[in-house]
This record gives C-alpha cells, sequence and structure tokens, in this order.
C-alpha cells in the first residue's frame, strides 16, 4: 500500500490508486457506489486507519468549503446551483407578486361629490358617480346651501339633517351592489338629484 504524504498550504491532496497496486481499503469505482477513504489531518469519524470518509451523493460534505485536493461529486454541485436557482426564483415572484398587490385586497375609495357648484349652480357636481362595493361618498357642502341627501328608498343611507356652513360635510359607505339615487330636499325642484352606481 504506497500512500502519497506531504501537504502545500494546509491542503493534503487527494488519495489515488498507485500504478499496479490494488484499491485503497474502502475506495470503489463510481458506479458501484462504494464509500472512498483518504487521509485527512483531522478525523473525527471512525474510519479504518485514520481516514476521512469522502463525502457521496448522499454524504454532506463534513468541513465546509472545499479545499484543493479534495474531492466533490458533480451531482452535489448540479444540485446545489439548482436548488440557488430555485431561491432566487421564488423570491423574484414573491417580490413581484407584492409589487402588484396580488393576494392583497384593495383599499376602500373615496369620493368627494360637491352639493353647489364652483359655477353657483344648485346641482351635485359630479351627479353621477361610479363606485365598487364597500368604497365611500363624502358630500361637501359647496356653495349655495343649505344641502342634504336623502337616498330614495334608502333611508339607512340618508343624511336628512342640513348643511349650512360652507365646507361642511359627511360620509356615507355603500356596501352593496346596485344603483342609488338620490337628491337634495330644499332644491330637489331645481334639479338637484343624483346617481350612485356601485358594482
Amino acid at each position: 500500500l504506497k500512500l502519497r504524504l506531504g501537504h502545500k498550504n494546509g491542503h493534503w491532496p487527494p488519495m489515488g490508486r498507485v500504478s499496479g497496486q490494488p484499491p485503497l481499503p474502502g475506495r470503489y469505482s463510481a458506479l458501484s457506489r462504494t464509500r472512498v477513504y483518504k487521509a485527512h489531518p483531522k478525523s473525527d469519524h471512525h474510519a479504518p486507519d485514520g481516514l476521512q470518509p469522502e463525502p457521496t451523493r448522499n454524504t454532506p460534505y463534513p468541513h465546509g468549503p472545499i479545499g484543493r485536493g479534495e474531492h466533490i461529486h458533480f451531482s452535489q454541485v448540479t444540485e446545489c446551483i439548482m436548488s440557488r436557482l430555485l431561491g432566487i426564483c421564488l423570491a423574484a415572484v414573491l417580490s413581484l407578486a407584492g409589487l402588484l398587490g396580488w393576494g392583497a385586497a384593495a383599499a376602500a375609495a373615496t369620493v368627494e361629490v360637491q352639493m353647489g357648484t364652483d359655477s353657483g349652480l344648485l346641482a351635485f357636481e359630479p351627479s353621477t358617480v361610479t363606485i365598487s362595493a364597500g368604497d365611500t361618498v363624502k358630500f361637501v357642502n359647496n356653495k349655495l346651501g343649505p344641502h342634504n341627501a336623502v337616498v330614495e328608498g334608502h333611508g339607512e343611507l340618508s343624511h336628512t339633517d342640513l348643511a349650512f356652513a360652507p365646507g361642511e360635510s359627511w360620509e356615507q359607505d355603500f356596501n352593496e351592489p346596485g344603483t342609488y339615487n338620490y337628491y337634495c330636499e330644499p332644491h330637489r325642484g331645481a334639479g338637484m338629484v343624483g346617481t350612485i352606481t356601485v358594482q
């Protein structure tokens, strides 16, 4: 039995088969999936004659980064690269999902409706709005008060109190899809009406 001993820069050379000599104890061919042993300066495993088990496909490398003169199977390198690529792809998909807001509920919107236009008309501005279920309509007293907003057939959505001061406001949530017609009681005869469509 012949061994190549000696080291350079703290790395031990690999054990190899010497020409004309039988295989070292514990060394097999790659096809037979035999455990291979090689000299190692700090052996903490039970191996013949103080030799260190060489890592195989199913055995993680026990001493950290692969150094000079050490062995690692190509299949282990491939598995490592594939796992890292999979992790990078998964992180990219999750980041994209966060940017697009996938899986997150959309925040409810608030739409403002002025009572009395800037040009001095007795009207709701805008008079027709389209919102999503769960959104909020904010009514703001703008000009020519007093004003209120009465929703036809829906007393629970109506605001019958009159707003006198400019800037006075209230908010109303619309949670059920449908079309809601409303009007200002003091100025209904002047055509101060509006429509809210909830999708």
